[in-house]
């Protein structure tokens, strides 16, 4: 028995987010001072809702103080958590498939 595969709406900035992981399997983020919540910063554009709706759509893991190995945080405040964020499986099928419709 099969599941069928349920399909994902992405806006075009959430695919140019999508896109960045090709390239690098982890992202470095931080954590926003005072909040929970994760701050992206993307070729000079700010990405944190976007990295946010792709958690909740299950593209991605954010790990609010775990940092990139060597990531560049130079575009943070030093005072923030640093952190990262990674696709998840089905990110990475929802990559493939990006691929595969010619949407690169």
């Amino acid at each position: 028995m099969s599941c069928p595969k349920r399909e994902i709406s992405l806006t075009e900035r959430e695919m140019i987010l999508l896109d960045a992981f090709r390239t690098e399997p982890f992202l470095p983020l931080v954590r926003r001072i005072n909040l929970d919540t994760p701050y992206l910063i993307l070729a000079g554009e700010d990405y944190s809702d976007e990295i946010m709706w792709l958690q909740l759509k299950g593209l991605v893991n954010i790990e609010l103080s775990a940092p990139v190995n060597g990531g560049d945080y130079s575009a943070y405040p030093e005072s923030a958590v640093r952190g990262s964020a990674s696709l998840t499986l089905r990110g990475q099928e929802a990559l493939d498939s990006l691929d595969i419709m010619g949407a690169q």
